[in-house]
């Protein structure tokens, strides 16, 4: 199970960071069967290997490795989207309401404006 999850993760870091099988293979100095082989939890990946692909994903090796199972909607973010949940965490609550606020609003805004124009 937890060499198919992670698979699953690298296969959605790969894809976020539009990249093919065949080009990651080239860059790391492998073939785009391995690079499959590890997506689908047939092979597990080392750790070198898995440091080198998070560099070229641009993704954090404990988003990889987390077994958090605490997400029920099972979504996978983008790693800028990761990014911004990471920093947000870091901001004092009064800061998180504010830009809360603005996300909320703009949103409301731009879903206003299409109904309008549907």
């Amino acid at each position: 199970m937890f060499k198919h999850e992670i698979g699953r993760k690298l296969k959605a870091a790969r894809e976020n960071a539009n990249l093919k099988q065949s080009e990651v293979a080239k860059i790391i100095g492998s073939t785009f069967q391995k690079i499959s082989s590890f997506e689908t939890g047939r092979t597990r990946v080392d750790l070198e290997t898995l440091i080198r692909l998070c560099e070229i994903y641009n993704v954090d090796a404990d988003y990889i490795l987390s077994t958090d199972q605490k997400n029920s909607n099972n979504i996978t973010l983008k790693p800028e989207e990761s990014n911004l949940i990471i920093k947000l965490r870091q901001l004092p609550d009064s800061v998180k309401e504010d830009i809360t606020d603005f996300v909320n609003m703009k949103y409301n805004k731009l879903t206003i404006s299409f109904l309008k124009n549907k």
